[in-house]
């Protein structure tokens, strides 16, 4: 059960207590202790109500669990606190983009990169949808830009490959397969075996 903003605290709270448990239930997650990292993450929302944070990771859990509407319901409480939170407006399009409101989806992913320019995951994730939408070109700028800050603010391997992938897609449906050639391999570096990099590298034999 997730804790209400106003059950206490409301004015105000208690924000050294609050980031305290929420580094045990980032450890805790970390560990795939899910159901105490959840605890934890509640018990740093009712120490501070008005931090989003909790809120944002506790939205992630949600979604990791497929739980759309919990998770949908967890970020109006982060984007309530704070509209232009990154994170949160991504999480919030992917719960649309699994939603199938790709409309909305697009723009919570354009108001995580509008918000925050070097955020990396929605570029991908707004890659992506483009590409699913058929927007070939926007896509292809799109995941060009998400790279670029890769390169300039290291992120976790798996990322960049995502990136990769999704820009060998956008490159192939434009006809452009020495580029997506390129990007397929530049993904298989960074993550060898990857089943899905080698069947996209093997349809093109």
């Amino acid at each position: 059960v997730v804790p209400l903003v106003h059950q206490r605290n409301s004015a105000g709270g208690n924000r050294e207590l609050a980031k305290a448990r929420y580094r045990r239930a980032d450890s805790l997650r970390m560990e795939r202790k899910i159901g105490e990292a959840e605890r934890e993450y509640q018990a740093a929302i009712i120490a501070d109500p008005r931090w989003e944070e909790p809120w944002n990771s506790l939205a992630m859990i949600a979604l990791g669990e497929n739980d759309l509407s919990k998770a949908d319901s967890l970020l109006r409480h982060a984007l309530a606190i704070n509209p232009d939170h990154p994170a949160a407006l991504c999480n919030l399009g992917t719960v649309r983009r699994d939603h199938e409101d790709y409309a909305g989806a697009e723009a919570s992913y354009r108001s995580a990169i509008k918000s925050d320019s070097a955020f990396v995951l929605a570029y991908n994730n707004l890659g992506s949808l483009l590409i699913r939408l058929a927007s070939y070109e926007e896509a292809d700028a799109t995941l060009d830009l998400g790279l670029a800050n890769a390169r300039a603010n290291p992120v976790p391997a798996e990322l960049s490959v995502s990136l990769l992938k999704h820009r060998g897609i956008a490159a192939e449906k434009l006809g452009r397969l020495d580029e997506a050639r390129r990007a397929w391999l530049g993904a298989l570096e960074l993550g060898p075996g990857n089943a899905e990099i080698e069947a996209l590298l093997s349809r093109m034999q």
